[in-house]
């Protein structure tokens, strides 16, 4: 699992969730709301929220191998940096 903070992210929890939801998903794929956003692919997912402490977005991600994982990871750091 890779879980890290984004510190110089100057984006919103709100402009967050809508800049996710507007890529296109996978049918299969399971999105839920209940603390930050989390989308499910099945051989990964990830879970972006706001930190309670600090302003800073959390990322969690975890897949089915370590590649996948920092595969993934890297991709949504360009994403939410971006």
């Amino acid at each position: 699992m890779g879980v890290l903070s984004s510190k110089n992210c100057t984006k919103s929890t709100a402009s967050m969730k809508k800049k996710i939801r507007s890529q296109p998903l996978k049918p299969t794929t399971a999105v839920d709301h209940l603390d930050g956003i989390t989308v499910d692919y099945g051989s990964w997912w990830f879970n972006v929220r706001p930190s309670n402490t600090e302003p800073l977005l959390r990322l969690n991600v975890e897949a089915n191998s370590r590649q996948l994982m920092e595969q993934k990871r890297d991709e949504l750091l360009a994403f939410i940096r971006g």
